[in-house]
């Protein structure tokens, strides 16, 4: 590995939402006001993310359905096995507008030349086919063989995105309304 960037991901959502997490995953979390999410951060990095979103007044309350998930990078347990054919699959009943993708090949040579049906296409463009119409994808960790990173997936257009201390995008809503991530 020759560097590592950390990406945050952040949508404005119009109140807190029930969380439904992977059994044995991410077992502590809480919804906070921006401004108290700051504060319990120890970390000066992480402090200055949370200052970039916006607070909930700023937020539009325009109903989307979201997923994250960590792919890790596609392979089964000890990678042993492809499953990004099957979280293709997935995705696609999901319904969502948006989904957020953690641990994504970007490319990697070894994985190409070890899985026989592994995709030609980075595999965040592999993900979207044709349910989702746009994406975007953040370099976070780059080593000899390739790199991997975090995507955002999107059935609505991303006007714009960045890649600074997180991945953000625009993404313009059906109705019109922007939104930012």
């Amino acid at each position: 590995m020759t560097h590592n960037t950390e990406h945050v991901f952040g949508l404005c959502l119009p109140s807190a939402l029930p969380v439904t997490l992977a059994p044995g995953e991410h077992v502590q979390y809480r919804w906070l006001p921006r401004d108290a999410a700051t504060e319990a951060c120890f970390s000066p990095s992480t402090q200055q993310r949370f200052a970039c979103y916006p607070t909930y007044n700023q937020c539009m309350s325009v109903s989307l359905h979201i997923a994250s998930y960590n792919m890790h990078k596609g392979l089964s347990q000890f990678n042993r096995r492809l499953t990004v054919h099957e979280l293709r699959d997935r995705l696609g009943t999901l319904g969502t507008d948006i989904v957020f993708l953690q641990e994504v090949q970007g490319g990697h040579s070894k994985g190409a030349s070890r899985f026989l049906h592994w995709p030609k296409e980075p595999q965040h463009e592999f993900l979207a086919g044709h349910v989702y119409t746009d994406f975007a994808y953040g370099k976070n960790c780059i080593y000899d063989t390739g790199h991997h990173g975090n995507a955002i997936l999107s059935r609505h257009k991303i006007l714009s995105w960045e890649k600074r201390r997180h991945l953000g995008a625009l993404i313009r809503e059906p109705r019109h309304a922007a939104l930012r991530d």
